[in-house]
């Protein structure tokens, strides 16, 4: 389920610029991570007040990229040569101008990410094994 956040200094962007640059974005982060178009989320923001380089005067734009799963630096690599060529072409930021953040993620449906759930286990194990305590569902809430 991969999410692309571009937030920009840029005071206004057009309504179909933006629908342009989501689905623009959309697919190529679909075929780059090889997920389903159907849970890939866009997110496009303006107005945002950033300063890049010490310049705020000059467009800028902040990107996160996060996925659930790996992301390899050939994805990465491919990801972010993409996301600059989308926002010098529709929206004439410089690539030395934008900063993109990739974060992986391990989830599962329903639970978020797995670490609260893994640390759930292993404490409930701990317990099992050290007091012979089993925790139930409701010591957790």
């Amino acid at each position: 389920m991969p999410l692309i956040n571009i937030a920009t200094s840029l005071q206004e962007i057009p309504t179909d610029k933006i629908e342009e640059i989501q689905q623009e974005t959309a697919q190529y982060i679909s075929a780059s991570l090889n997920k389903s178009l159907n849970y890939v989320m866009t997110r496009l923001s303006f107005g945002d007040h950033m300063s890049f380089a010490g310049d705020s005067r000059r467009a800028s734009a902040y990107v996160e990229v996060k996925n659930i799963g790996e992301l390899s630096p050939e994805s990465t690599s491919m990801i972010s040569q993409q996301i600059c060529k989308t926002l010098e072409g529709r929206l004439g930021i410089e690539p030395s101008r934008v900063y993109i953040e990739f974060k992986s993620q391990f989830g599962i449906f329903g639970v978020g990410t797995v670490g609260p759930l893994l640390v759930r286990l292993v404490f409930r194990h701990l317990l099992q094994f050290y007091i012979g305590f089993v925790p139930t569902a409701a010591h957790f809430i």
